[in-house]
């Protein structure tokens, strides 16, 4: 068996208060094939064309609970 991984990015689903419910509600959405970009950085928005998802993917420093 072989397999590869790559990123990509996907139009997704955005909203500001996101909850769990709203995950589990537009998981069709969120991983919508039709609507993937392959990407050699996902933290690129040049690449991903979307600001929103990159702010995401940003580095954040680790603070434990």
């Amino acid at each position: 068996m072989s397999w590869r991984a790559f990123f990509g990015a996907t139009a997704g689903y955005f909203n500001p208060k996101l909850t769990i419910e709203d995950v589990r509600d537009k998981l069709g959405t969120i991983f919508d094939q039709a609507t993937i970009t392959i990407t050699s950085d996902p933290r690129d928005p040049a690449v991903t064309g979307n600001d929103e998802q990159v702010k995401v993917m940003e580095p954040k420093p680790h603070h434990p609970l």
